[in-house]
């Protein structure tokens, strides 16, 4: 029995190792995000106007999208989501989303650099399960 314990131990350090525990967390996120995602909220005002934006940027009305936004990176990104999805509001909530469970790799890997390993696991970890930062996943 007691072996049983110290091979599972082992089995957890392995597998916080640096090839998996990345690979890890960046599971849990993207569960734990598209759960944020599924919950029906409302989008902000922000995303309206971001949305409203990226129609006009995708009839190639570019003048009319810059006046509703004068940084139109996001915008932009929404519409070229949208050959992908067809729904306006779900493009611009995969595109956060994206962004943020992909945001923890430079994270983990500064963190890992820095410190070590185990560190980086246990940044990573509060990184993922941080409520406002999931909040904001589908903003």
């Amino acid at each position: 029995m007691g072996g049983d314990r110290m091979k599972i131990f082992d089995g957890v350090r392995e597998w916080r190792s640096a090839e998996w525990g990345l690979v890890f967390l960046l599971l849990v996120s993207l569960i734990l995000k598209i759960a944020v995602l599924l919950s029906d909220e409302v989008i902000n005002i922000d995303g309206a106007r971001y949305i409203a934006a990226a129609q006009q940027f995708a009839q190639g009305n570019f003048s009319e999208g810059l006046s509703i936004d004068w940084m139109p990176f996001y915008a932009l990104l929404i519409a070229g989501f949208h050959f992908l999805i067809p729904d306006w509001v779900l493009a611009g909530q995969l595109i956060s989303l994206f962004s943020l469970v992909f945001a923890l790799i430079p994270l983990y890997l500064l963190s890992r650099d820095l410190f070590d390993e185990k560190v980086a696991f246990w940044a990573g970890l509060a990184f993922v399960l941080s409520p406002m930062l999931n909040a904001r996943a589908v903003d």
